[in-house]
């Protein structure tokens, strides 16, 4: 009964040891990490999840996207956070993880993760108009019509058409009538004939003279 009783209790005191032994290896071997990315709502995302990590120390974690800083942590059991960026480009992130009990990276518990998201949405087209305003010019034409003046002179000729005597060059011999026997007048044998022609001459010739006179002065 004695050897039982023996038995027995080095069985309880290998179990408690070996549950105690197992108690202390729980939490080494529960660390979790969850990093998930994708396209929501036409924006880039990102999740971190760590869970069940060594609380006793603190522990970091970094995030970064496409080379910029979003996220820099000390945490103790867990963390957990969501980034959403534009989708319009492509984002590059990277989680680091640094956990006290894993100094020089062997277990996995600290680590380096890049997560890739493609562009999630087409940027729409920009469509520029450019409104060129061409200046308006007006030439203004005169055109000049040459006005022909045309000058009329009229030139009157006054024809003056000069006095001719005619002299007669042969006397005519005078007739001689014989005078009646009952004339007192003495017969004196003179020819009278000449001067009045002379005198209807002299006389015509003023007449003339005097008209052309007239007409000058009128003009």
């Amino acid at each position: 009964m004695q050897f039982a009783r023996a038995v027995r209790a080095s069985l309880c005191v290998a179990a408690a040891v070996a549950s105690a032994g197992l108690l202390a290896a729980v939490p080494a071997s529960a660390h979790t990490p969850s990093l998930k990315s994708g396209c929501l709502d036409g924006n880039a995302v990102l999740t971190v999840g760590l869970t069940r990590y060594d609380g006793r120390r603190s522990n970091s974690v970094t995030v970064e996207d496409n080379g910029r800083s979003l996220e820099t942590s000390g945490f103790r059991e867990s963390f957990r956070k969501s980034y959403s960026e534009p989708g319009t480009v492509e984002h590059v992130f990277t989680v680091t993880v640094r956990a006290w009990d894993d100094p020089r990276w062997e277990r996995g518990w600290s680590f380096r993760k890049t997560l890739t998201v493609p562009v999630c949405v087409t940027p729409p087209t920009t469509t520029t108009t450019t409104t060129t305003t061409v200046p308006i010019t007006t030439t203004t034409v005169t055109t000049t019509t040459p006005v022909e003046t045309t000058t009329s002179t009229t030139t009157t000729t006054t024809t003056t058409t000069p006095l001719t005597f005619d002299w007669p060059t042969t006397q005519r011999k005078a007739l001689v009538v014989p005078a009646a026997n009952d004339s007192g007048l003495p017969d004196t044998g003179a020819d009278v004939t000449v001067p009045l022609v002379l005198g209807v001459l002299l006389l015509s010739g003023g007449v003339v003279v005097l008209f052309v006179l007239r007409r000058r002065l009128r003009r």
